[in-house]
């Protein structure tokens, strides 16, 4: 069947996983600016991470744009919506080297998205527990994908692997000192995630009041005087 052409695009970028937040935020603005500087194009809106009510389970390393173009008779360019989209993608990569792009339309992307879980027009789904082998063999399906004549865009939904800090208790030490690994726990919780420790209401609406620890900055030592 045709496809149904709507008039917009749905442009996702995804960054390297375990991007910061307060890093991320820096590209959608980017990402904006250069696919506004197209005439045919009307607006573009931007969405980090989750929506609001957090059913699209996506982390700061996503970031997903809906672009309204204009009618296209109003278009003086010349390019016709192909042209455009292929300018627009090669515009992005060369502005965020790294970042992974797929183009497709609003409700195209909603449908292929209820019905193979992927937003893409042909999905390959590999089910597992092993993460590791499911990665492995994600990789293998990708570059015979890739290979295929008529793939535009291609990518991996999985995400890649991610850094963590792992603390260990000593807990013979602990226990010499009279510390409850609990209460190490809690410390920790407190330090990185927060800790509700009382709630404001203004009007209908109730707040938690966290406490946390302020994330200290590391000081470059004094250089030492010259005798």
């Amino acid at each position: 069947m045709p496809e149904l052409d709507e008039g917009g695009l749905t442009i996702r970028c995804v960054l390297p996983a375990g991007i910061s937040l307060k890093e991320a935020t820096r590209y959608p603005r980017i990402i904006r600016k250069e696919i506004a500087k197209y005439n045919e194009v009307r607006f573009v809106i931007s969405q980090l991470g989750r929506n609001d009510d957090g059913t699209d389970p996506y982390g700061p390393n996503r970031i997903e744009n809906t672009v309204q173009l204009r009618p296209y008779g109003s278009w003086t360019s010349g390019r016709n919506k192909h042209r455009l989209v292929m300018d627009i993608k090669h515009d992005l990569e060369n502005a965020l080297p790294g970042a992974n792009f797929s183009i497709s339309q609003p409700i195209l992307d909603n449908v292929t998205e209820a019905v193979t879980g992927s937003a893409a027009d042909l999905a390959v789904l590999i089910k597992g527990d092993d993460l590791n082998k499911l990665r492995e063999l994600g990789n293998h399906v990708y570059k015979i994908l890739k290979s295929v004549r008529g793939a535009s865009e291609t990518a991996m939904e999985q995400e890649g692997p991610q850094t963590q800090l792992v603390v260990e208790l000593d807990r013979e030490a602990a226990a010499r000192y009279g510390i409850n690994s609990k209460d190490v726990d809690s410390i920790l919780e407190l330090a990185i995630a927060g800790k509700p420790i009382s709630q404001l209401y203004e009007g209908e609406r109730k707040f938690d009041i966290a406490l946390r620890y302020i994330q200290r900055r590391s000081v470059r030592p004094p250089r030492p005087f010259r005798t």
